[in-house]
């Protein structure tokens, strides 16, 4: 997010990520070349775990989540190209835990290990 920031500070010195997000809805010109340069960096990191995990869903999560739907569809549609024939059928969706996803999926696996006996086992 730092560096998305960064590429727009010459033109809105006190840029945050939320602001940035409003003069992306807003057709901002500066806010939306750095957003769709950003969906093909973002699409590129996906097609690559698609490729090498074939994954049936990828959520976009953080700050970028709330890009909405037409940065989610742009990460989609430059994906296509990317993603081996085999690696396209991947979903790309907004994640809804927020800041909190990585923090409560390792939460929610230690409590799948102890319902089925294997957070103690040697």
């Amino acid at each position: 997010i730092p560096a998305v920031l960064e590429q727009v500070r010459s033109i809105h010195p006190t840029i945050t990520p939320t602001r940035m997000l409003e003069l992306f809805r807003e057709n901002d010109p500066a806010a939306v070349r750095v957003m769709s340069e950003t969906a093909g960096r973002v699409a590129q990191a996906a097609s690559m775990l698609c490729n090498a995990v074939n994954p049936e869903l990828v959520l976009i999560g953080g700050s970028l989540a709330g890009a909405g739907d037409t940065f989610i569809e742009e990460i989609r549609q430059k994906m296509q190209p990317l993603a081996l024939e085999l690696n396209r059928g991947a979903s790309v969706n907004v994640g809804f835990l927020g800041k909190n996803a990585s923090a409560l999926g390792g939460v929610a696996r230690v409590f799948e290990l102890f319902a089925s006996n294997q957070l103690f086992a040697t």
